[in-house]
């Protein structure tokens, strides 16, 4: 039963949540809506009040555990001595005043937005941006020098519903208060920074374009995936993080092939009045040939000639990455498993889900199950290499993406991608789950050696999925249509990540098969009991949250664990 009750309200007009954009199949659910307790009233009501939505349940619990997560950093930063918070203190000033700046950005959608919002889009406009202030905020605080709060903080006032002429100056002057006056180069830092405002405005810009006008990205989407590619394109140059390096020089690519797709599109159209929509087979083959030829040269151009491992050793990229490849007997062991089981499974499964063999629910978790496997078990023998290899896997699916928007794939490839694609691909014209999926299990593993991104999501997120899809009864107060969670789900969620955690400990460990006694004898078990309470919050976030699973739970358990630690 929700805080505040909803019901009673007259019947809505059917309408359509978001428009669909990209050819996908309906999905079924297999559950009938009307056993479903319904989620924001989308189709029961029409009317829209603040504080109802504000004060239903699944909203109440997040805001319960941002609550929580804020006394954690109290407690953990606190002395009884002092009677006060002993940590920098402009750190704690950045913070304060960031989160001064950024209840002056809800007073400001709450006044300019509050007529465009209704029962369907109240959590992707407004709600979610709680998370827009607290994750980026407390991943700069525990993994970044002190300055960089004050650009983080900057950069979150970019998700301001007001024209970029006025909101980069307010950026700039709130850059100035913000940057402590004893950081290293002080002039140089600050001008820095503020390139990166205008970095940013450029990226969160094209994001917001490519995704149809924020229609395949929300708001917070938008905003926190422009924050993360400023940090990797222009804040940070990684001089000796190889596998950063690889993903940064990736995105340059990534970048300068977009720009030639685009240029090719125009003369198409605008020179050869040429139908965009209805491409002929010529004229895709000429785009798909520019696209995988020009990728990889420009990757080894920036490689090659940009500040980084590579100018500075002047080594090869080709050369290195064939001995990297080859250094020792088990990284050709691993890579030929990789290779094995992805030209294996990839046309097995495409073929089933082809034909209609077997569900959207199965095909989509296999690949969470097969992913879980490629990085979990070779993590113990090379580390460096799963590293390495995430940050390529990730441009090559943003290029393979690019490839589909621009409609430069044969068109069975492309009604493949659709099959996978669930109802929030069909917001917009992007396909971001199989991209969220890699980007959410990658980025801890490639800035903390953090496996619980990969846990979340290639086990617990599954498990939850198929369980709450066949056995689920009990359901979430103000479960929806499009977001069908149940408790029997969230169980096993939890209890599924807690237990692959304790057997994943004793495969990373010496011990040996007859000694699982030992093992558990002199296991730290005051820590797996923090490890279970940052998995229990996970499992009631994915229950509730509507932000991203794939985006939302490796980060906000990334800062769990350095609160819990």
């Amino acid at each position: 039963m929700s805080v505040k009750n909803r019901k009673g309200n007259k019947q809505a007009k059917t309408n359509p949540l978001h428009p669909t954009t990209t050819n996908v199949d309906p999905v079924d659910h297999g559950v009938n809506i009307d056993e479903v307790p319904d989620k924001y009233a989308h189709v029961m009501t029409s009317d829209f009040d603040f504080l109802t939505e504000m004060l239903c349940t699944d909203r109440v619990i997040q805001i319960l555990i941002i609550m929580m997560t804020g006394h954690l950093f109290y407690l953990q930063n606190y002395s009884s001595s002092t009677n006060s918070i002993v940590t920098d203190n402009s750190s704690m000033g950045i913070i304060f005043n960031s989160l001064i700046s950024f209840v002056c950005c809800l007073f400001i959608f709450i006044k300019k937005d509050v007529h465009k919002w209704n029962l369907s889009n109240f959590d992707s406009t407004f709600f979610n941006l709680f998370y827009l202030f607290l994750i980026p905020m407390a991943l700069t605080f525990y993994f970044l020098p002190t300055e960089y709060l004050a650009l983080t903080g900057t950069l979150i006032l970019n998700s301001l519903p007001i024209n970029g002429p006025l909101r980069i100056p307010l950026m700039g002057i709130f850059m100035i208060f913000q940057l402590p006056t004893n950081v290293n180069n002080y002039y140089i830092t600050r001008l820095h920074f503020f390139k990166s405002i205008f970095v940013n405005f450029l990226i969160e810009s094209l994001l917001s374009y490519i995704s149809g006008h924020r229609k395949s990205l929300s708001i917070v989407e938008t905003n926190l995936f422009s924050i993360l590619l400023t940090y990797i394109t222009f804040v940070f140059e990684f001089p000796i993080n190889i596998p950063f390096q690889i993903l940064q020089k990736s995105l340059y690519a990534l970048a300068t092939t977009f720009v030639l797709q685009m240029v090719y599109i125009l003369i198409l159209k605008f020179i050869f009045n040429v139908n965009i929509k209805h491409k002929s087979i010529l004229t895709k083959l000429v785009g798909f040939s520019l696209t995988i030829l020009s990728f990889p040269f420009f990757l080894y151009q920036y490689l090659s000639i940009l500040p980084g491992f590579f100018s500075t050793t002047f080594e090869k990229p080709p050369i290195w990455l064939m001995l990297f490849l080859t250094e020792n007997d088990n990284r050709l062991t691993i890579v030929s498993i990789w290779g094995v089981l992805i030209f294996t499974t990839i046309p097995l499964l495409t073929g089933y889900v082809y034909q209609g063999d077997v569900s959207l629910n199965f095909s989509r978790k296999f690949w969470h199950f097969l992913l879980l496997f490629i990085i979990a078990v070779p993590w113990k023998y090379d580390p460096e290499l799963v590293k390495v290899s995430l940050s390529g896997v990730i441009g090559l699916f943003l290029i393979i993406e690019s490839l589909r928007l621009c409609g430069f794939l044969p068109e069975f490839i492309i009604q493949i991608l659709n099959k996978f694609a669930d109802h929030r691909d069909q917001r917009g014209p992007l396909l971001i789950s199989y991209i969220y999926l890699i980007v959410g299990a990658s980025f801890p593993i490639l800035l903390d050696n953090d496996l619980s991104g990969i846990i979340l999501l290639g086990l617990g997120d599954s498990l939850a999925s198929i369980i709450g899809k066949k056995y689920g009864k009990r359901y979430w107060a103000d479960s929806n249509e499009d977001n069908k969670k149940t408790y029997e789900g969230t169980l096993a969620f939890v209890l599924a990540c807690y237990t692959f955690e304790l057997i994943y400990n004793f495969y990373l460990s010496d011990y040996q098969m007859s000694n699982v006694i030992g093992f558990f004898q002199q296991y730290d078990w005051n820590s797996s009991l923090f490890s279970f309470a940052t998995y229990l919050v996970a499992g009631i976030l994915e229950g509730n949250a509507t932000l991203n699973d794939n985006i939302l739970l490796p980060t906000y358990t990334m800062v769990l664990k350095r609160l819990l630690k």
